[in-house]
């Protein structure tokens, strides 16, 4: 009899030997994988987020380039005195926000996720993005989190029963191998030893474009309907909050929104404050930054150094006051912020500087402009006197 239950507890012992061997050599490929990720900085995100020493992050930025483009952690460290990081990535899915939310909070106890909807908005309206532009985004911000079931999962919501799609996602050496052979030795090296972002993720702009006082204007007599797909999607970011024990803060930032995306936002406040989620949508509050839609974009949908500067102030003080965000680092967590800090004092210089001389071009282009516009009329009313006699031609 005895020996009938050895026999059984050996056989078990080697299944799970058998099973963790399975695992780890799972696991080690997937790790392998994330090194050969693209050398995109969509694909560094996760890695520099779990850079972060633990537990020290107050507030985590979620959406798409409509939050990277905004928001710099460390303005917002220097002004308000809380840390912040962003896991953003180019025409984010907001369907994966739970996901990243449920990682994020296994390295960082986070005291409120803000999560920017307008890629949400965009793909309900005039979404000019195609399917394969959205795989290849998601794909380099999933590239860089770590193996675990939450990855599999938030691979599993983006590419259902794609198996050849989900295989290379979960073990990205069969999609990114050749990177192994292009990556040099030093850039490797680098990888491995420092994933950190100097900047503490920011990631600016000086290019102007003049969008010639384009502010929206927020009025709509027409129904503000929320499609049952946003609402799911709002309501599974509250739930995944709550089960974490985490706040949330819905955020929209500024931009030049067409009359459908007005409604779309308006509709999203609305359902937000039925619902109780707390909303701001930074566009109704463009007069109180004090945004100049000739100066701070640098294309109709993101702001440049100048705006993202505004936007950071405005939205760290309303953190800081709704939130009651406090860094409580340690002197020697300060060091890495203190740094963060000065790196991004002189990039601040160096953009501000780039895009004061972008400010005085477009103004000598509109001087330019005004005056071969006069020269003009003045000729055209010499032509209309010397050929009419009439001296009133304007």
């Amino acid at each position: 009899m005895k020996t009938g239950k050895k026999k059984v507890l050996a056989i078990i012992k080697k299944v799970i030997s058998i099973l963790l061997f399975f695992v780890i050599l799972l696991y080690s490929i997937s790790k392998v994988g994330q090194f050969a990720r693209p050398d995109e900085s969509d694909a560094e995100a996760w890695a520099e987020y779990y850079a972060e020493e633990k537990d020290t992050v107050n507030a985590l930025m979620i959406g798409s380039s409509a939050i990277f483009r905004y928001w710099n952690p460390p303005q917002a460290y220097e002004e308000q005195d809380f840390t912040s990081a962003m896991l953003a990535s180019s025409i984010q899915d907001l369907n994966m926000a739970p996901y990243i939310m449920e990682e994020a909070v296994k390295s960082q106890n986070v005291d409120v996720f803000v999560i920017e909807v307008r890629t949400m908005i965009a793909r309900n309206t005039n979404d000019d993005h195609s399917q394969e532009e959205r795989d290849y985004w998601f794909e380099l911000l999933i590239s860089g989190m770590n193996p675990s079931i939450t990855r599999l999962q938030a691979i599993q919501s983006i590419h259902g029963g794609n198996f050849g799609k989900k295989a290379e996602m979960m073990f990205q050496i069969l999609k990114y191998h050749n990177n192994l052979m292009e990556f040099d030795r030093e850039f490797m090296i680098n990888r491995l030893n420092n994933p950190s972002s100097d900047d503490k993720f920011a990631r600016p702009k000086s290019t102007i474009t003049n969008l010639k006082n384009k502010k929206p204007d927020y009025t709509t007599n027409q129904s503000l309907e929320l499609s049952q797909a946003s609402k799911d999607t709002l309501d599974a970011i509250e739930k995944k909050a709550k089960e974490l024990g985490k706040k949330v803060l819905f955020i929209a930032t500024p931009y030049v929104p067409d009359e459908s995306q007005i409604r779309e936002h308006l509709a999203v406040d609305a359902y937000c404050e039925k619902q109780g989620y707390d909303c701001l949508d930074l566009n109704q509050y463009v007069d109180e930054m004090d945004i100049d839609f000739k100066t701070d974009f640098y294309n109709p949908k993101h702001t440049n150094i100048a705006g993202a500067k505004k936007v950071t102030s405005f939205l760290g003080a309303y953190l800081k006051e709704k939130y009651q965000l406090q860094e409580t680092l340690t002197e020697d967590q300060k060091v890495s912020w203190e740094d963060a800090c000065k790196v991004w004092d002189e990039e601040d210089r160096k953009f501000m500087k780039k895009w004061k001389k972008n400010v005085k071009q477009i103004h000598k282009q509109n001087e330019k402009s005004q005056d071969r516009y006069g020269n003009r009329a003045s000729l055209y009313k010499k032509i209309c006197r010397d050929t009419t006699g009439y001296a009133g031609c304007l």
